[in-house]
């Protein structure tokens, strides 16, 4: 069960029928998302998926040498993740003009919480192949990245999640000419601001750095006339 209230409210402030104040508010739930990246966290791992791994041989003793049955790439899954949410508002002013026009401006805008998105646990340490420590002595160069990341043997750990979140605001104007003698008139315009942590749900995020620095950002202004 998901409670997911809906309300609108609209008000002719001067009891003439030439202006409405409107506003509204709604939670939509995300029912049936895209869920891929579930299903390929389950049927890519050990043991349905096993990749071994041969360390120092030759093509002449390949089929000599036995293989080390070790979690190469791996996924993993939230253990207490959340349903997608977006809670989305507006406010609006409609006034009717002579010449049967009317202009209508509205902020419109929502968030959207506890969004799908994933993020590597296992991911190399930022700077980690120039640390003393992860070098070869020999050849004084990096060492495999597996030796050094945070679960060593062990590649990448993609774990998805309800982890993403994002905003929109937007101003939007339009100005319309109902349709009389033979003319119909249009004028919108819309200024648009979102900000979100990736555009898909598999948008893997940086452990290295704050999640609010990498956001994407996107504007949009536009005009149309008809």
């Amino acid at each position: 069960m998901q409670f997911a209230p809906r309300f609108g409210i609209a008000w002719d402030p001067f009891g003439d029928g030439k202006t409405a104040i409107r506003t509204g508010f709604g939670i939509i739930k995300e029912t049936v998302p895209t869920y891929n990246g579930y299903f390929w966290s389950m049927v890519s791992n050990p043991p349905v998926q096993i990749e071994p791994h041969i360390f120092y041989g030759a093509m002449d003793t390949l089929l000599q040498r036995q293989g080390l049955l070790f979690p190469g790439g791996s996924s993993s899954i939230q253990l207490h993740d959340k349903v997608p949410s977006v809670y989305k508002y507006s406010f609006g002013i409609q006034r009717e003009l002579p010449w049967q026009t009317t202009i209508d401006a509205a902020y419109v805008g929502n968030v959207g919480r506890h969004l799908i998105q994933s993020f590597d646990i296992n991911e190399l340490p930022y700077g980690a192949r120039f640390l003393p420590q992860n070098q070869d002595p020999l050849t004084h160069a990096a060492l495999p990245d597996d030796f050094y990341r945070p679960y060593p043997g062990y590649e990448g750990i993609g774990q998805i999640g309800n982890f993403g979140w994002s905003n929109f605001n937007s101003l939007q104007v339009g100005i319309n000419k109902r349709y009389s003698r033979g003319l119909q008139l249009g004028l919108s315009y819309m200024w648009a601001h979102a900000l979100g942590t990736g555009s898909t749900d598999t948008d893997g995020l940086a452990t290295y750095r704050p999640w609010r620095i990498g956001t994407m950002v996107h504007r949009t202004s536009t005009s149309d006339r008809f």
